[in-house]
């Protein structure tokens, strides 16, 4: 664990001062902490003792999975993998009532699990439908500005799925984001699925953090 803390570190900062330099870009403290926490746990991941655990618990309880690894405490990983050539988009949103403040997550992973890309950010007040839906419209944005043309998209809420398969039914003030997501779905081949809740943890836990968030975080790994 100690060792993918530091080559997290000497990357991201080596990958920090190389965008000042050479792209005169600046990305802030807060996120480049955020990039070196992902990359550690995502390195720590792929090692066997900690195979076991799911992403999202790592960042829920670092301290109780560092402490008990040697305990080697076993969660079931109910996600399921995308087929070959395929990626897989999760997304999810959050509210501390409904509606008030709100939060969007989400996270695109490939056939082998490995997490291409996150974001988690807030959406100032809305309802759960209306988070889920507008984390849905980015994921589906991001995924194709990095390339990606062959999408499966995940989510736990029927409701939204309904909106994003049929387009029928969806509330007035959705209607541009549902624009935006048919703008983005150009040129894509799209399968849109219900899961459930205990599949889409990860984008869960992003959605959760982007309440508390002051703007939108987006990372590719």
């Amino acid at each position: 664990m100690g060792r993918c803390t530091r080559a997290a570190v000497v990357w991201t900062v080596w990958e920090e001062r190389n965008l000042r330099i050479f792209k005169d870009k600046e990305r802030s403290k807060e996120v480049v902490i955020e990039m070196i926490t992902l990359r550690v746990v995502h390195w720590v991941k792929t090692l066997k003792l900690f195979a076991d655990f799911k992403i999202e618990d790592f960042f829920r309880s670092w301290g109780t999975i560092a402490s008990s690894a040697s305990r080697r405490s076993v969660i079931n990983e109910s996600w399921s993998p995308p087929n070959d050539g395929w990626k897989k988009l999760n997304f999810d949103g959050s509210c501390l009532g409904n509606p008030d403040p709100s939060g969007i997550g989400g996270v695109i992973r490939e056939e082998n699990g490995n997490v291409l890309a996150v974001f988690s950010g807030p959406n100032q007040h809305g309802d759960v439908e209306s988070s889920e839906m507008k984390a849905a419209v980015l994921g589906v944005e991001k995924a194709k500005e990095m390339g990606i043309y062959r999408l499966i998209i995940g989510g736990d809420s029927k409701i939204v799925i309904k909106w994003l398969k049929k387009g029928e039914g969806i509330i007035w003030q959705l209607r541009n984001e549902l624009r935006r997501f048919k703008q983005a779905s150009k040129e894509m081949v799209i399968q849109i699925r219900w899961i459930r809740r205990s599949s889409n943890s990860m984008a869960d836990g992003l959605a959760k953090q982007g309440i508390q968030r002051q703007s939108m975080f987006w990372a590719m790994l």
